[in-house]
């Protein structure tokens, strides 16, 4: 999913295009980019920003919908934060 420096993987093509379209529009548009990673295996949620285990839960919120509550979110600016946050 990463891939390599020469060859990069399908996360990282995604969020350079990502954060590349928001460029376009940063003009007439404020752009707020969270970053999370979860792990799902056998139905259990594991939030991969938080060393050790870790079991969230999905629940309703009224306002939003469907969330995993208690995953850590990072608020990224560039590539290169997400870069490093996977790392």
């Amino acid at each position: 999913m990463l891939g390599s420096q020469e060859n990069p993987g399908l996360m990282i093509l995604t969020v350079k295009d990502l954060f590349d379209q928001m460029k376009i529009t940063s003009d007439t548009v404020d752009y707020i980019v969270k970053v999370s990673f979860m792990e799902v295996y056998n139905e259990t949620l594991r939030d991969l920003l938080v060393p050790g285990p870790t079991n969230l839960d999905i629940r309703e919120d009224p306002e939003k919908g469907m969330v995993v509550a208690g995953v850590n979110e990072v608020i990224c600016e560039a590539l290169p934060e997400v870069l490093s946050i996977l790392k």
